[in-house]
């Protein structure tokens, strides 16, 4: 009875530890699938708009935020965020949609952009879905920030809904 008790005091301890190793401001990257707003179920924002502000705010209900947009081809990408708040820093994940429909784990992450605590990813990718995911570094940090999202080549999405650059109207 003795050793169940201790085992049970034990469990208690570890799993208050680790709750507040979360609130710490830790990487949350592996925040608990149950929460309303969490890394694995973040604010979606739906389509990423090329060429445009996508704009929005870290606030206590609103923590992890998601864009999706598809190439059709090759193309080269420039994702960036611009922070509106002063001691705000964010973090970006970009994932690709696998065959198999899921997510999977990110093909590139970016804290900070050299000096600067906005995030920054970029390069060439092929066709098919993608996703970002916008957290703060901390999830004590609350404010403002933008995506900016840069695409050049034949594989781009339409600029902000219309007609793809280069392209006649």
């Amino acid at each position: 009875m003795f050793r169940s008790t201790l085992l049970r005091r034990i469990a208690f301890v570890a799993f208050t530890a680790m709750g507040a190793a979360a609130c710490s401001g830790a990487d949350v990257a592996s925040d608990a699938s149950f929460a309303t707003d969490s890394f694995s179920k973040p604010t979606e924002h739906g389509e990423l708009r090329f060429d445009v502000a996508n704009s929005t705010e870290f606030t206590a209900s609103n923590r992890f935020h998601a864009w999706t947009f598809d190439l059709s081809g090759p193309a080269e990408l420039t994702l960036r965020t611009q922070l509106g708040a002063d001691n705000l820093d964010t973090v970006m994940y970009l994932y690709r949609r696998g065959e198999d429909g899921k997510w999977g784990s990110y093909l590139e992450k970016n804290d900070d952009d050299g000096a600067s605590l906005s995030s920054l990813v970029s390069g060439t990718f092929a066709a098919g879905s993608y996703r970002i995911k916008v957290k703060a570094a901390k999830t004590s940090f609350r404010g403002a920030f933008t995506v900016f999202g840069g695409c050049s080549g034949a594989g781009c999405p339409s600029v902000a809904g219309g007609t793809c650059e280069g392209s006649e109207s």
